[in-house]
């Protein structure tokens, strides 16, 4: 008899509970998470992310975390795909209608390409701060749809305690020179390079930039090959840089097109090679395998007669899609990430980003070596652009597999640029 009425008293509780909380809106999990106002369990407003930076995952993540945490009424994800074919993935997540609401674009042919379902950010409040130049590439008919992430350069990263150990003290400006200085690391047996040629970026947007703009007018040269009115056959600088890459592929490791980029850093970073080609973005890498290691930068040897320079530019641009529901929580998000004192911060301590914006101070040993030598020569007039975005859409990653076709003796220099012109000219 106690059994049956305890039954029913605890019958008699679960009824009085259900009438209670009869009110409240259930807590909803669909990807968004709830956020408790008063008596209610209100939806969180979810930002999509997608970017390309692996570098950055860790900081990104904390930054994103921070931001949270100052506005519950919002959850950021990101989604980061680094070292593949980054537009065709964006490509995918349109048209499978789980656009991102936040993305990357390079600028200029890019910016074409995704103009119409971008959100201009002329507006926004960081534009007070950003340099002029920083912004050309993503600006169209008095509008500007990208804030940049930062400025880079980049070209060839060289331990600087190796050179001194080999009595290397001049840095070659010729594909002569620097097979020169090869054969010297070889002879007192150190790995002259380590190539990361598994990515397509290294050779045909980073490498490939030093024949496209290194010279007077380089809009006016990509225009030329791409309508055949230039003959890449005849230019000086293509076979320059086709020599400088048999050189490193005659004195780097073996299987350069399976060395992925983490791997060629690390193996820079333990000392197995004097020689690769990176920029300032791998400082943070280096700084955790490595913290003591000394690092130089020297410019890619091809084109430096009138002086050596190295390619400076915004590696990529943040954009918001138009059609977002969030847009407005999105171009928040990318304002506080450069104008907040955390954003600032972490720019310059953990990301070691060389700043897009006038109003973030720093000193350059907070940023590193490779940034440091990299403010020297802006600082002295010596840098050249980024062309490689006045390219086709797509065209650098069909490019890619014809070098790996050259570089592996499949093909001879006048089939690899037969096939970059076809290419060029069915892509334009």
């Amino acid at each position: 008899m106690k059994r049956f009425t305890l039954y029913h008293k605890i019958i008699i509780w679960i009824g009085l509970f259900a009438i209670v909380f009869t009110g409240c809106k259930p807590f909803m999990t669909d990807k968004k998470q709830g956020v408790t106002v008063g008596s209610e369990v209100v939806e969180k407003k979810q930002i999509h992310i997608f970017q390309y930076k692996i570098e950055i995952v860790e900081q990104l993540d904390q930054l994103a975390r921070a931001y949270e945490a100052s506005h519950e009424d919002v959850e950021i994800k990101i989604t980061t795909y680094g070292g593949h074919d980054y537009q065709g993935l964006i490509k995918s997540e349109f048209a499978s209608g789980d656009e991102p609401d936040i993305f990357n674009c390079g600028g200029e042919r890019e910016l074409d390409l995704w103009l119409d379902e971008l959100e201009p950010l002329t507006h926004q409040p960081w534009i007070d701060h950003v340099h002029q130049e920083a912004i050309e590439p993503v600006t169209k008919d008095g509008h500007i749809y990208g804030m940049p992430y930062n400025m880079e350069g980049y070209g060839f990263l060289y331990n600087k305690d190796i050179f001194k150990a080999c009595g290397i003290d001049d840095l070659p400006t010729t594909p002569k020179a620097l097979e020169d200085v090869a054969k010297i690391l070889q002879q007192k047996g150190y790995q002259p390079f380590c190539n990361g040629y598994q990515e397509w970026w290294v050779i045909t947007h980073h490498g490939f930039n030093a024949v496209l703009a290194n010279r007077h007018n380089p809009e006016a040269f990509i225009k030329g090959i791409i309508s055949g009115q230039i003959d890449l056959m005849e230019d000086p600088l293509m076979h320059e840089w086709l020599d400088l890459l048999e050189i490193t592929m005659v004195y780097g490791q073996e299987h350069p097109f399976m060395t992925s980029y983490s791997r060629q850093v690390e193996t820079f970073a333990k000392e197995e090679a004097a020689i690769i080609q990176q920029g300032n973005w791998i400082q943070i890498q280096l700084d955790k395998l490595n913290p003591d290691l000394n690092v130089g930068l020297m410019p890619i040897p091809v084109g430096q007669k009138d002086g050596a320079a190295i390619p400076y530019g915004v590696p990529m641009y943040w954009v918001v899609n138009k059609e977002s529901h969030v847009k407005d929580e999105a171009k928040d998000f990318l304002n506080w990430l450069v104008t907040s004192d955390m954003g600032k911060q972490y720019m310059i301590e953990e990301l070691k980003f060389i700043p897009a914006f006038n109003h973030v101070h720093y000193k350059s040993k907070q940023l590193g070596d490779i940034a440091s030598e990299i403010e020297a020569y802006y600082n002295e007039g010596k840098v050249y652009g980024w062309s490689w975005t006045s390219l086709p859409p797509g065209s650098p990653n069909e490019m890619y597999q014809f070098f790996e076709q050259f570089l592996n003796n499949e093909i001879n220099r006048e089939q690899l640029i037969n096939k970059i012109k076809a290419m060029l000219h069915q892509l334009k």
